[in-house]
């Protein structure tokens, strides 16, 4: 994955770009980024799903798959927060690789706005978002090309402050387009290790659900992932964790004779410097 990166004759490099924050008033800020970005740091973030290093290893848990966002490639951010509030705007170019050769190329526009709320339970980030691309990819009889639109949730809540937390997202895009899905719904909790005394463990649960247009083989999805994270050491600016995995991925299609069923297990080892 960190070869040829999006098409591109670029290796390993996935980020490099500049961004400057101009303080406008107190608690009023705007932000300009602008190079080789990725839109995940602006859209569809999430406090519990959006680490595939330190949280869910499925990427459905780690963002939207029905967002299309187009990380690593070049575009322009724009961030605006006033307060608890924030507006968010992003445009990129990016590559399709399953159109013709003239018409690889497509622009990505989106936007979202957020808001952070304090009350006795915790913190709360409420976030919706939506996006659209110009005419460049391939439709179901791949005799023109459509337009890739969508729009979704990402909210974050916590229940017991510093303790307990859940997360739900929604998505839909419009399936003109040749796509895999076009709706889906994901849900989980967040549990933090001082319920056994260890305040940096850490545990998730997950579900989601994906629902595939009436044109593709499969019919929809299931996934349920459970990880725990338990901490191993830290001294001075090293410290390292390791998290157990489990999986569980049911792929409905038309034809019930080729549903599969997976069971993936995991172990991630961390060193963090």
């Amino acid at each position: 994955d960190l070869h040829n990166i999006n098409g591109h004759s670029r290796d390993h490099l996935q980020e490099l770009w500049y961004s400057h924050r101009f303080e406008i008033q107190k608690k009023i800020s705007l932000i300009l980024k602008a190079g080789i970005i990725d839109p995940t740091a602006f859209i569809d973030d999430n406090a519990y799903a959006d680490n595939e290093i330190e949280q869910f290893m499925n990427e459905v848990f780690v963002n939207n798959p029905v967002a299309n966002l187009p990380s690593y490639d070049g575009g322009v951010a724009v961030e605006f927060e006033w307060d608890k509030f924030h507006l968010r705007l992003v445009g990129m170019q990016s590559k399709n690789e399953n159109g013709r050769m003239d018409v690889r190329k497509y622009n990505w526009v989106g936007a979202q706005v957020g808001y952070k709320l304090d009350t006795s339970l915790g913190e709360g980030n409420y976030r919706i978002y939506a996006y659209t691309t110009n005419k460049r990819f391939e439709n179901w009889d791949a005799d023109a090309y459509e337009t890739l639109k969508g729009f979704g949730l990402s909210l974050d809540q916590q229940l017991i402050k510093d303790t307990l937390g859940a997360f739900f997202r929604a998505g839909w895009q419009d399936d003109s387009a040749k796509i895999d899905y076009n709706r889906m719904f994901s849900i989980g909790l967040n549990i933090n290790g001082s319920l056994w005394k260890r305040k940096d463990d850490e545990a998730g649960i997950g579900y989601a659900y994906l629902k595939t247009p009436s044109k593709a083989e499969l019919k929809h999805s299931q996934v349920f992932e459970a990880y725990i994270k338990f901490k191993l050491f830290s001294y001075k600016s090293l410290s390292s964790d390791i998290t157990f995995d489990y999986q569980y991925i049911h792929d409905k299609a038309l034809d019930s004779e080729n549903t599969l069923t997976s069971n993936i297990y995991g172990v991630r080892l961390n060193f963090n410097f």
